[in-house]
Order: C-alpha cells, then sequence, then structure tokens
C-alpha cells in the first residue's frame, strides 16, 4: 500500500461525510435565515474563511464553475446586510451539528457509529497537523481557523481540511494539463461514471451550448471519440489523478499507513450511513439551496 493509494482511498471515504453539507435541509434553512438564496450560501460558506472576498476571487478558487455565475452568486450574497462571514460560519457549524445527527442516528438494530468519531478526531488533527499552505489558497483559510469544541464539527472541519487539501492540488493539475472547466467536468464523467453529466454541468451553471463546445475541443484534441476517452484522453484523466495523489500524500505520511487505513475505515463507515440515508442528492435538477 502506497501513500498515493491511501490518498485516493480517502477521497472516495471522506467525500460524503464533507458535502453532505451542501444538501442537508438543516443547512438551507439555517443560511435561508440570514437571508441567502439559491446558490449564494454554497460559494459563501465554503469560501468564508478567507473573508468576504469579491466573486471574482471566489471563482477562481472554484475551478470547475462558470465564472459569470459564481460572480452574481457570492457578490449579492456578500451584499446582504446579515450575511458576514462570522455568521455564515457560525450557521454552518450549527447545521453541521444537526443534520449529523439526524444522519447518523441508529435506527433499531444499526451500530452507534459515535465511537467512530470519538477515535477519529485526534487522527485527522494529526493528518492535518503542519500541512504546506503554499498554492493552496482554499485549505490555508481553513487551516487558520480554531478546531471546533463539539466533536462532530470538529471531525467536520478536521475531514474537510484534507478535502480542500487535495482539491486545490487537484486544481493545479488540472491547470498544468490545460485543462479548462468544463473540460474537466467532460473528462471527470468519462472516467469515473460516478457522477452523472447533468447534474455536474447543471449544479456548476454550465448549459447545453457550453458543453457541446468542450465536447468539441476535446475531440480536436483526441481526448474524447463520441463522448468516450480515447487512449490518450485516458492517459492523460489517469496523469491528472496521479499527480493529485503525489500532491496529497503528505497527511498520510503523517499518520503513517496503519493509522490512515483506520481513518478512512472510520469516516466511511459515516459516509456509507450518510449515503444510505440520502444524505447526498444527484438529480436531475439539484437545488443546493432552494429560495
Amino acid at each position: 500500500m502506497t501513500f498515493e493509494e491511501l490518498s485516493r482511498q480517502a477521497q472516495a471515504a471522506f467525500e460524503p461525510f464533507t458535502a453532505m453539507i451542501y444538501f442537508a435541509s438543516e443547512a438551507f434553512a439555517h443560511f435561508k435565515a440570514l437571508g441567502l438564496r439559491g446558490r449564494q450560501s454554497y460559494f459563501l460558506s465554503r469560501s468564508a474563511p478567507l473573508g468576504k472576498l469579491p466573486g471574482e476571487a471566489v471563482a477562481a478558487l472554484f475551478y470547475n464553475f462558470n465564472p459569470a455565475f459564481v460572480k452574481e452568486q457570492v457578490n449579492t450574497g456578500w451584499a446582504i446586510p446579515t450575511a458576514t462571514p462570522e455568521a455564515v460560519l457560525r450557521e454552518r457549524d450549527l447545521a453541521v451539528t444537526e443534520a449529523l445527527q439526524r444522519l447518523l442516528a441508529p435506527n433499531e438494530g444499526e451500530e452507534d457509529l459515535r465511537p467512530n468519531i470519538e477515535e477519529a478526531l485526534p487522527l485527522v488533527k494529526k493528518a492535518a497537523h503542519g500541512l504546506p499552505v503554499r498554492g493552496r489558497p482554499l485549505f490555508a483559510g481553513y487551516a487558520a481557523m480554531p478546531w471546533p469544541d463539539e466533536p462532530s464539527v470538529a471531525l467536520w472541519h478536521g475531514v474537510n481540511l484534507l478535502r480542500e487539501f487535495r482539491g486545490d492540488g487537484h486544481n493545479a493539475t488540472l491547470l498544468a494539463e490545460g485543462i479548462d472547466a468544463v473540460e474537466a467536468i467532460l473528462l471527470q464523467v468519462a472516467f469515473s461514471h460516478k457522477l452523472p453529466l447533468h447534474f455536474l454541468t447543471r449544479s456548476r451553471a454550465w448549459d447545453v451550448e457550453d458543453v457541446q463546445s468542450g465536447e468539441k475541443r476535446l475531440t480536436e484534441r483526441g481526448l474524447l471519440d463520441e463522448g468516450g476517452l480515447t487512449e490518450k484522453g485516458r492517459e492523460v484523466r489517469e496523469r491528472i489523478e496521479l499527480n493529485t495523489d503525489r500532491l496529497d500524500v503528505q497527511p498520510f505520511e503523517n499518520l503513517g499507513i496503519e493509522d490512515s487505513q483506520r481513518l478512512i475505515e472510520l469516516v466511511g463507515a459515516l459516509s456509507d450511513r450518510i449515503y444510505a440515508r440520502g444524505g447526498l442528492n444527484f438529480g436531475p435538477a439539484p437545488k443546493p439551496n432552494p429560495a
């Protein structure tokens, strides 16, 4: 087992645990109370550790979203008087607590997963300790925040630190390969088939014409052929993933092989229950924060 392999396993195990907050009804309610509507809450809550950034700067952080859409959502969101970074983060943490209580509560005959949180927390703190912030702006913002006191929120914060650490590195690999936002989505779908194309394009505000243009560019580069990856396309997409793994090994080097595997196992069980409870919704018309 290599640290690169652990990185990729962790990405799959960690994603539902962190991403559930962007679909949770509890988050919708808390952010709506601040006056946020539509996708404002997603962009503001995820970028809030960096302060009240202008939409143009947030668009630069969120690689595969339509920049014009991000700019509009962020700038109108921060214009709401009640939507300060401090308030947004406070409401998000409250929503994390409530959502995890609902999604992880054991039904009759199910295992109580609260011990997973207690055991995983010191491991994730060790994994995140001392990670370099250079070239990783979104991770740096979260790394500057104090650890929450409530254990489930603290674990969410720690796992999210690792998620953003990997995500910033992934953006760097896409940029190095000359892959733009729409092309990144198309290659991801063709490579993994984990998420439907309509979810990724609509949730990131790209229209049919944008997708068709991206397909044309990738076809002209010899990376796509009738919607599927060519041999060259598969090589490029696998190289992107391998380089992302290489840029993401330090958290697992901090832990070592055995403790890394244990952290993946513990958080993976939490993610499995969240997924089984419908904590992630990849429906045909996603609305992560309905008005």
